[in-house]
């Protein structure tokens, strides 16, 4: 069982839909912006220890 985000009410495994039935509270987008602000950042730093890496290829076979 998962609980409302908003409410606090538990919700049932096999309930199917995307609002929560006492508070209105939509279940698969709630709190979406910093779940894909924080992706964002991961994903930047990820960028940037490959980008290090890459570069000291390139700069090797270079030479």
């Amino acid at each position: 069982m998962k609980n409302c985000p908003k409410c606090g009410r538990k919700i049932s495994v096999f309930y199917i839909r995307q609002n929560c039935s006492e508070c209105g509270c939509d279940l698969l987008n709630y709190n979406r912006e910093a779940s894909l602000e924080k992706d964002a950042e991961r994903a930047e730093a990820e960028f940037a220890k490959l980008d290090a890496i890459l570069s000291r290829f390139i700069k090797k076979k270079s030479k």
